[in-house]
């Protein structure tokens, strides 16, 4: 026969939270309250039920439905704040942005950081084209670069690029020592 303490009917001290009188409950009792008038109570002061206070189910659905909606009180403010930080919003400094170095069709290079953001700021070099067609049509040049397409897109346009786009220094990473070195188009193919 297991110990007193361990047995189910096994009885554990507790004190009532509205008139504060001690009374003995079953170890695996949700009982809160010494009496029903006592637990009515609890009930009308915002305990919505006895059954949640302890671990059931109950306490869990509780807990995740506060989580849900704290997050979703603090998801605006935190995306806001995102928006406007220099690592994570729209801006050359921005942690996931690369260095491209983009050829034009008459050979000048440009040294370009965050080649989305440059597309759109210069959209009126690429006219009559759409800049988000230049972005696609580049990140396709440099996926050639990088072995990762079956076809030979060395150009888009005219628009080239010099090498397979690296990580800034400054974070300490960089992309060009972890791929394969940059395939260079065929001399007959630049003028495609």
């Amino acid at each position: 026969m297991p110990p007193a303490s361990r047995s189910r009917n096994a009885l554990r001290t507790r004190a009532c939270p509205i008139c504060l009188t001690t009374f003995e409950a079953k170890i695996k009792s949700r009982k809160i309250a010494c009496s029903a008038p006592c637990a009515a109570e609890l009930r009308a002061q915002g305990w919505a039920s006895i059954r949640e206070m302890w671990d059931g189910e109950g306490s869990k659905v509780r807990i995740a439905r506060e989580r849900r909606e704290r997050a979703s009180r603090v998801q605006p403010i935190g995306v806001a704040a995102a928006k406007l930080s220099p690592r994570s919003g729209r801006f050359e400094t921005n942690i996931n942005a690369s260095v491209w170095i983009v050829i034009d069709p008459t050979g000048y290079r440009r040294e370009v950081r965050n080649l989305r953001l440059w597309c759109e700021h210069n959209a009126d070099l690429f006219a009559p084209h759409p800049w988000r067609n230049t972005y696609a049509g580049l990140r396709q040049v440099a996926k050639w670069l990088r072995g990762k397409s079956d076809s030979q897109i060395s150009t888009w346009r005219g628009w080239s690029l010099a090498d397979i786009p690296t990580r800034p220094v400054e974070h300490g990473w960089s992309i060009s020592a972890q791929t394969p070195p940059a395939r260079h188009p065929p001399a007959d193919a630049v003028g495609r």
